[in-house]
């Protein structure tokens, strides 16, 4: 989804710092350290979620709604095996699903 998205693999990707959002709780803090993180990501970053159930999950981003309550996603298997899909994912959503960011890339340099 990432080179489909950005044309580039990923190993042509800046590393975005996940310090400090490596433990996310279910909880409205756990949505509010979500958006923190994602809310200022361009768009076609690549996300490595943990989820709570030990897993990892992908997803590619595509910005935030105008009301800035989540964000649209590119991913595989939500919406189906071996699928791809273009959702939009509130802050609480992820929060509940995913317990950590493991890593997330993109192609322009943070500052």
């Amino acid at each position: 989804i990432y080179k489909y998205v950005t044309l580039h693999e990923i190993g042509n990707a800046y590393s975005v710092s996940t310090t400090g959002y490596t433990t996310i709780s279910k909880e409205a803090d756990g949505a509010a350290k979500i958006k923190a993180f994602f809310e200022d990501l361009p768009s076609g970053t690549n996300v490595r979620l943990v989820n709570r159930s030990g897993g990892r999950h992908s997803i590619i981003t595509a910005g935030t709604d105008s009301a800035n309550t989540g964000i649209y996603v590119y991913d595989a298997n939500w919406t189906g095996i071996c699928q791809v899909g273009y959702e939009f994912r509130t802050w609480e959503f992820l929060a509940k699903k995913f317990s950590g960011i493991q890593g997330a890339w993109t192609l322009k340099a943070q500052s």
